[in-house]
């Protein structure tokens, strides 16, 4: 099976055929922004274009919408993006660390929730680990000196070091308060219903 825009392209063309509707019925094509189906050479837009001239092409909002945000955590220095990278992964691999973190949790009285998993493809993710990660802040502080003597090798040490660098905290609270407003945007533009009378 073509799996090219192309290949796609003839395949839709065939079934509109074989179900006889005319191709001029269509007024305008959506989809994500891969190189596939938008691409300027040879995604699916383009052969769509050759037969429908008029018709509306639109590529993902929230998917452009990512890429300016990501464009603009360029400004950033990039190891905070790292500094978050590496408390996710930390816990991610060992239960006995998430339970001498539980313990730590009770212990300065934080809420007992564990900290989230990065997930680059999911755009939601990041706005609610950063959160998490200042929602833990104090725990995390102890638990990471408290590993600091023991662990070799996960980078501990590094991880209570950039916590206690000064601008740390500032620069996720920043990044907290901005990616909130991006993923209201996100959300709104994912809603399965009609909400441009709401604005």
């Amino acid at each position: 099976q073509d799996v090219t825009g192309e290949g796609l392209y003839r395949s839709l063309k065939k079934l509109l055929e074989d179900r006889k509707i005319p191709m001029s019925n269509i007024i305008g094509f959506a989809s994500d922004n891969c190189s596939t189906m938008m691409g300027r050479h040879s995604g699916f837009q383009v052969f769509l274009k050759q037969d429908v001239p008029s018709v509306f092409i639109l590529g993902c909002i929230c998917h452009s919408f990512a890429l300016c945000a990501n464009h603009a955590s360029t400004c950033l220095p990039s190891w905070l993006e790292t500094f978050v990278k590496n408390v996710c992964c930390y816990f991610a691999r060992s239960s006995k660390r998430q339970h001498a973190f539980e313990l730590i949790q009770d212990a300065v009285t934080a809420p007992n929730h564990r900290i989230l998993k990065l997930a680059q493809t999911r755009w939601l993710s990041r706005g609610k680990v950063v959160s998490r990660i200042l929602e833990q802040w104090d725990a995390l502080l102890l638990f990471f000196a408290s590993e600091t003597p023991t662990d070799k090798v996960d980078g501990a040490g590094d991880l209570h070091k950039v916590m206690l660098t000064a601008g740390t905290k500032h620069m996720l609270l920043f990044v907290n308060y901005v990616i909130a407003k991006v993923d209201k945007m996100n959300v709104e533009f994912q809603s399965e219903y009609f909400r441009i009378h709401k604005h």
